[in-house]
């Protein structure tokens, strides 16, 4: 699960720069939050557990992003952890009234598309996980231990809101 949440973070902190970022976005934060799963085992058989994620961005007055990623997992022993992004790094990109932001993370890869309406009050959010081939996927999970996948992953609870300021204070 370590492998979504990176991809999620990584990918989202492709926001920036944001140079293409619509007007009508500055001076606002875009948050996504997702309930990513994956089945899988560690090598000495302990499951995966679910993860909450939510992916505040905010969009400055200068079309400048910055990115914070916040996911908790549900099984006992799973950290919380926070990943944050400034401006300068990342692939993520407008197009027309759509953000899209994807990577390639471990074994696997990842995209996330925001469409937002023609006023940009209201936003949906996508999420894709695959594959180049049949191998399973494959990642560290925070406690440290090497999972292999046993199905595919599925992101459940999508949701995308946007708020005016800077919800990331």
């Amino acid at each position: 699960m370590k492998f979504l949440v990176a991809c999620v973070a990584l990918v989202l902190t492709g926001t920036t720069p944001l140079a293409a970022a619509p007007q009508q976005l500055q001076g606002k934060s875009v948050v996504v939050g997702m309930s990513p799963y994956t089945p899988a085992r560690a090598d000495d058989g302990t499951p995966s557990a679910a993860r909450s994620i939510t992916v505040t961005t905010y969009v400055s007055s200068q079309g400048r992003a910055f990115v914070r990623a916040d996911h908790v997992g549900s099984g006992e022993g799973r950290p919380s952890s926070r990943h944050e992004k400034g401006p300068g790094t990342g692939t993520a990109h407008f197009n027309g009234n759509t953000l899209v932001a994807s990577g390639n993370f471990g074994t696997g890869a990842g995209q996330m598309t925001v469409t937002f309406d023609p006023s940009y009050r209201t936003c949906n959010a996508t999420v894709r996980v695959g594959l180049a081939d049949a191998t399973p996927l494959s990642y560290i999970g925070f406690n440290g231990k090497r999972y292999t996948a046993t199905g595919k992953t599925v992101v459940s609870n999508v949701s995308c809101a946007i708020r005016d300021g800077n919800a990331l204070q």
